[in-house]
């Protein structure tokens, strides 16, 4: 599956294919994220991580999502006050 496999669905949006990533970014950044997250199995990871701390899944996540653990800190932070509300 890649971002090819989903463009019939774009097709009559004439600046996706000039413009690209930063086209994705303006208009379908949501259908992106879930594609990627969808993509890398994102929540199996997580389930396969049963047991392990909130602050270790949430560096496990932002690896996959960044390549690193950029503002790592602040995401595990975010991540404890969205778990206070739900």
């Amino acid at each position: 599956m890649n971002w090819n496999s989903h463009t019939s669905k774009y097709e009559n949006d004439s600046k996706i294919l000039s413009i690209g990533r930063d086209r994705v970014k303006e208009k379908y950044p949501w259908f992106s994220a879930g594609w990627f997250w969808k993509t890398k199995s994102i929540n199996k990871k997580i389930s396969d991580n049963k047991g392990k701390s909130d602050a270790e899944v949430v560096e496990k996540v932002t690896k996959i999502i960044t390549g690193g653990s950029p503002k790592l800190k602040e995401r595990q932070n975010a991540f404890k006050r969205i778990k206070k509300l739900l």
